[in-house]
């Protein structure tokens, strides 16, 4: 499925999503002591012989959205696996982040719109 952002660093760019979702944990934020998130994982497109990254430095926050102009999550991070040179962006699905706006908010935000 293709999806659109436009972040801090790279601007407007366009990825898919890799059918994926995996569990992540940041070392970080382990004083936290949040369970681990499950976060979709999104891969730029291909430009001619390179893909073009989906995400780099300074993305982290922009909404991502569908074709139909629908936000379906909001960029987390960026990784880049093992020696490779092509980074993925995680996402944490949109209804996720809503749920944890009215979690923390003590049920005092309960109608969220975009």
């Amino acid at each position: 499925d293709l999806v659109f952002k436009v972040g801090a660093s790279t601007t407007w760019t366009a990825g898919e999503f890799s059918r994926t979702k995996t569990d992540c944990s940041i070392r970080e934020d382990k004083y936290m002591k949040q369970p681990k998130s499950e976060e979709y994982v999104y891969i730029g497109l291909k430009a001619q012989k390179d893909f073009v990254n989906f995400i780099d430095h300074g993305d982290s926050g922009a909404m991502v959205w569908d074709r139909q102009g629908d936000v379906v999550g909001l960029l987390f991070r960026g990784q880049v696996p093992g020696n490779g040179t092509t980074a993925y962006g995680l996402v944490t699905p949109i209804g996720d982040v809503f749920d944890s706006i009215k979690k923390h908010s003590g049920g005092r935000i309960t109608d969220i719109r975009i």
